[in-house]
């Protein structure tokens, strides 16, 4: 028997090392873990014989785990397998309960050789001391609930009882100090024996107690009283025990002889007879009858009777009204008759006569019920002498009666049952509905519907290995499928349709109808079969049809031309109708030949060819010529097919059909042919269904050449919109269905992005919110019906973010015959710009005449004043004065070209080296007092002459404004752009002046000339973009897109 242990410690190495040693012997099961809380957690739900801990760990220490333990109640062997060898830890150790305290160390063998040794005798131990526990425990228990009392006496004389044995028998306290034969009598010498018995013995004796019969246990023990020896006795009361387990044995033989005639296939007389016999001779009963009454009478008809010279006038069938009989007495009342004395029983009065006749000393007469509980018969002992019989013998009786009932019923059951099937077998052979009954999978039973069905014999069918094999084999696996979840229980509401083969291999087409019954004692399925040959042959001919036209159809849609129609057709058609050879030939009008499109199973085509339409020798010229079909079950008995035998005979046809393909109007458009090598039958159905396809066909030839002369048209058309500049769309259902590369251009996306999008879509998503309600305005105004222009103008944001202006004119149309919008978008983004630019230059021309005017008269003012001083009176000052506002002028007017000429004239745009510009502008311009820093810069492409203006007027503006003491040009990379900075330390500007660097009227002040000006529009005309940046330091920077850097310096 293995051990479970349970082994704890935090030293992992030590676990490990621990387990292998440990589990090198066969019976130990080691389980590890490295802490008190994970052994804790694993004894909720796992049992172990021992566990083996370390005292030193984290958290929780090996004697804390056993206190724990033992707190709980949990008596486990418990070892302490330490490396701490201290005395007071081993007897703390000790008085907790440890089964073992180990001290680690030495060499590994002989250690863990030790310790398995201490783990066996201490789980050795605590087995044998738990088996001892439960066996005292047991013994005990024993004692106080299988024994009444106890008694103690020496030869006989009482010397202690106990009071629970003088509750139950009615002794006196007395009783001590007498003899136990004084009040117990027995028998026979058994209870003397066991009196002066010294050996332990058990015993079960009858006896007489207090007047009282009883069966008694008696187990004696030798014991010693006062010091005396003497025998104590455990006593305990078995009568009811005894009385219980003869009613057990007799109902447990009486069921078995009810079951065992019930079970064997015996009629119901002789089930009868052996139940009556039996239950006589158990109960000890000399004579006995069963008798029932027959169905719609009352006559009780005995059968079944047992007992030596029985009259015959008592085996008699008789009414159940003849007052002698108590058979009839109890049939017709219904009433018991229990009568252990039968001249102390009321009956004995009413049948006085009878009962001293058949000298009747005991009787029972037991009623039996059918279920509607009316009585069926009567079961009747009786005997000729005094029989014993007690109440609990009343309610055997009654159950066995019960139970013969039911087997009665169940015989007269199984007796019409097989009436019954003997007639259903007799209708069933006579209906002309197939039936079959299958058990095991083989055919038990059918009738001669089925035989004709499949045409085998009935003899043949019932001796067929396995039922299914008459079952198509594509078809098995469902048949067998539902039988099987038939039996299983399931129901299947809906038949199944599948094919039987009959005899000759003929399919044959049914549906059934089956259900679980039970045949001859066990459980089968019967099937209804319904004939549905007709009717499937007839279905298939109509999906045939069905997908005939189908075809048609998908290839009307699909076709690119007549001749591909007609290959598709012909083709598909031959296929599904199962034709082996086809053709179809279109009629051309100009020179009246029937024009070979198209063919099946013709290896060649020149076998063939066209047909004039007089050619008298050809069917197919005929069907045409007189717009006749022609139908030949076999070309040898038709007259036009005649002349044509051997040619029929090339290609192996038997059967053949050629029809006219007409028009609504009743114009030829062709001859479709097919010939088949099996001999087919034409029918009226079949002529139908022809007369339908070729008209059905006749359209899909008229719509295939209208659709090829529409799409020369648009294909024409197409060609005209995709090369076109200006944008083409159409829109369907919100969606785009076509677009030219122009509108792609206009948008942004590429055509086939164009045609996975909705047009909401690209309208809400890339109109200006400036302009999106104008459109959504215009939407509802169309929805409402009212009439609007066609044209529209809006500006248009691309994916990469860049506005256009775009006008666009929609117009309804039908695209694939669904209504749709063209729409035609052009690009008048620099149509607008143009118009823009040319009115913002003549606002800025008016502009700069006005502050041009302003600022001259100004000068012209002061120069005229000093002049008139100087009239009057000379001084050197005054014509200082007339100087310098001269000047000023020339300043003003040079400063003025220059700005005239910033935003409007960009020279040709070379590689141009920034850092020799710079370099340069700063030698020039920035005097030796003030630190110039420059880092490396590009090479862009640009105006070199207008970009050094820009750089001059920067370093100018700095320079003259700001006194500063640093001016520092530096760059750097911002995505898709490079960025320069043109910084200074000097005075900051204002903030109130930021805002209005670029854009404040002209002025000559010397705080706000035109240099900005002329930089912002420089820039601006090359493409680029210049700021003033949000910080302490004075800092101009230009955004150069990486477009115009061709290379570092």
């Amino acid at each position: 028997m293995s051990i479970e242990v349970l082994l704890v410690d935090d030293d992992i190495d030590l676990l490990e090392i621990a387990s292998m040693y440990l589990q090198k012997d066969n019976e130990l099961m080691v389980t590890s873990v490295s802490s008190v809380s994970k052994a804790l957690e694993i004894l909720n739900h796992q049992s172990f014989d021992l566990i083996v801990s370390d005292y030193q760990m984290p958290q929780t220490n090996g004697l804390e785990f056993l206190e724990l333990l033992r707190d709980e109640g949990n008596k486990i062997p418990f070892i302490i397998f330490t490396g701490r060898s201290r005395e007071e830890v081993a007897i703390r150790a000790l008085n907790l309960g440890a089964t073992f305290y180990v001290t680690k160390g030495g060499h590994p063998k002989s250690q863990y050789a030790e310790l398995v040794h201490m783990i066996k005798s201490a789980v050795h131990y605590h087995r044998i001391n738990d088996e001892f526990q439960k066996s005292e425990e047991r013994y005990r228990h024993l004692l106080q609930s299988t024994f009444d009392g106890t008694l103690i006496h020496s030869h006989g004389q009482i010397l202690q009882i106990s009071q629970s044995l003088i509750d139950i028998f009615g002794f006196n306290l007395d009783i001590i100090g007498s003899h136990i034969s004084d009040f117990v009598q027995s028998e026979d010498d058994e209870l003397d024996r066991l009196i002066e018995s010294s050996s332990e013995t058990r015993k079960e004796l009858s006896l007489c107690m207090q007047g009282r019969n009883v069966i008694i246990e008696i187990v004696s023990q030798p014991t010693t009283f006062k010091n005396k020896p003497a025998s104590i006795w455990a006593i305990r009361d078995v009568s009811h025990e005894r009385k219980i387990s003869t009613e057990y044995e007799r109902e447990k033989i009486a069921f078995q002889i009810i079951a065992e005639a019930a079970t064997e296939h015996l009629s119901l007389e002789v089930v009868c007879s052996k139940v009556l016999i039996g239950l006589a001779e158990l109960l000890n009963f000399q004579y006995g009858i069963i008798g029932l009454i027959k169905h719609n009478s009352d006559i009780l008809e005995l059968v079944a009777y047992h007992g030596p010279n029985l009259d015959e006038v008592d085996i008699k069938p008789h009414s159940i009204n003849d007052s002698q009989r108590l058979a009839a007495y109890v049939a017709r009342t219904g009433n018991t008759i229990f009568a252990p004395d039968v001249s102390k029983h009321p009956v004995h009065e009413t049948h006085k006569y009878r009962i001293e006749i058949m000298n009747i000393k005991s009787l029972i007469s037991w009623p039996l019920y059918r279920e509607n509980e009316s009585v069926w018969g009567v079961v009747q002992l009786w005997s000729t002498e005094k029989l014993e019989l007690l109440s609990d013998d009343y309610i055997f009786f009654e159950t066995v009666a019960k139970m013969f009932q039911s087997v009665i019923s169940q015989k007269e059951a199984q007796k019409a049952k097989a009436s019954s099937e003997q007639k259903y077998k007799e209708v069933i052979q006579h209906t002309r509905q197939p039936i079959v009954i299958i058990q095991d999978r083989k055919i038990v039973f059918t009738n001669q519907a089925f035989s004709d069905l499949i045409e085998y014999s009935i003899e043949e069918l019932y001796s067929l290995p396995r039922e299914d094999l008459l079952v198509h084999p594509d078809d098995r696996k469902e048949v067998l499928y539902r039988d099987s979840e038939r039996l299983k229980g399931r129901v299947f509401k809906i038949p199944l349709s599948f094919r039987l083969l009959s005899k000759n291999g003929d399919v044959v087409w049914v549906e059934s109808l089956a259900s679980v019954v039970d045949y001859e004692g066990a459980s089968a399925i019967q099937v209804a079969y319904f004939d549905i040959t007709a009717r499937r042959k007839a279905e298939e001919a109509l999906k045939r049809e069905r997908l005939a036209i189908r075809v048609i159809a998908e290839a009307s849609l699909i076709a690119e031309s007549t001749e591909h129609l007609s290959d598709m057709v012909v083709s598909g058609l031959s296929k599904l109708l199962e034709f082996d050879f086809a053709s179809f030939r279109l009629f051309n009008s100009t020179n009246n030949i029937l024009e070979l499109k198209a063919t099946y199973g013709v290896q060649n085509d020149l076998l063939l060819g066209s047909k004039h339409i007089d050619d008298e020798s050809s069917i197919q010229s005929y069907a045409a010529r007189e717009s006749e079909a022609v139908y030949a079950n076999s070309i040898y008995e038709h007259e036009l097919c005649k002349p044509n035998i051997e040619r029929f005979e090339l290609f192996g046809i038997t059967s053949y059909v050629s029809l006219p393909v007409l028009k609504g109007d009743k114009s030829l458009v062709g001859v479709i042919s097919f010939g088949s090598r099996i001999p087919r039958e034409f029918d009226d159905r079949d002529k139908i269904f022809f007369e339908n396809l070729v008209k059905m066909y006749a359209s899909a030839i008229n719509r295939q050449e209208t659709e090829t002369a529409l799409q020369e048209s648009e294909k024409k058309y197409r060609e005209l919109v995709e090369y076109s500049l200006i944008g083409f769309c159409i829109i369907q259902d919100d969606g785009y269905v076509f677009a030219n590369q122009a509108f792609a251009d206009i948008t942004g996306y590429s055509i086939p992005e164009l045609l996975e999008m909705s047009y909401e879509y690209v309208i809400t998503q890339h109109t200006h919110p400036d302009d999106i309600k104008k459109l959504e305005a215009r939407f509802r105004r169309r929805i409402l019906g009212e009439e609007i222009s066609p044209y529209t103008k809006f500006r248009y944001i691309r994916p990469s973010g860049e506005t256009r202006w775009v006008e666009g004119f929609s117009t309804a149309i039908m695209f694939n015959d669904v209504p749709a919008v063209q729409l035609q978008v052009l690009d008048i983004t620099d149509k607008i710009l143009s118009e823009q630019l040319l009115r913002k230059q003549k606002e800025e021309l008016s502009e700069f005449a006005h502050q041009m005017s302003h600022d001259m008269k100004t000068y012209f003012h002061n120069i005229l004043g000093y002049s008139n001083l100087l009239e009057e009176e000379y001084n050197r000052e005054h014509l200082t004065a007339i100087q310098r506002s001269v000047r000023a002028l020339e300043n003003l007017l040079l400063r003025s070209v220059e700005l005239a000429d910033s935003g409007l004239i960009i020279g040709t745009m070379t590689e141009v080296d920034l850092r020799k510009i710079v370099s340069k502008a700063a030698e020039e311009i920035i005097p030796a007092d003030i630190t110039f820093k420059l880092v490396d810069l590009p090479i862009v492409e640009c105006d070199s002459q207008k970009i050094d203006q820009v750089v001059r007027n920067l370093l100018k503006n700095a320079v003259e404004h700001a006194e500063p003491n640093l001016i520092e040009v530096k760059t750097k990379r911002n995505g898709n752009n490079l960025l320069i900075s043109f910084c200074n330390d000097g005075i900051p500007i204002p903030q109130e002046y930021r805002g209005k660097l670029f854009t404040e009227k002209f002025s000559t002040k010397k705080d706000g000339g035109m240099g900005l000006r002329i930089v912002h529009r420089i820039v601006d005309a090359h493409g680029w973009d210049i700021h003033l940046d949000e910080a302490e330091t004075t800092c101009f920077t230009i955004t150069i897109p990486n477009e115009f850097v061709v290379a570092k310096d």
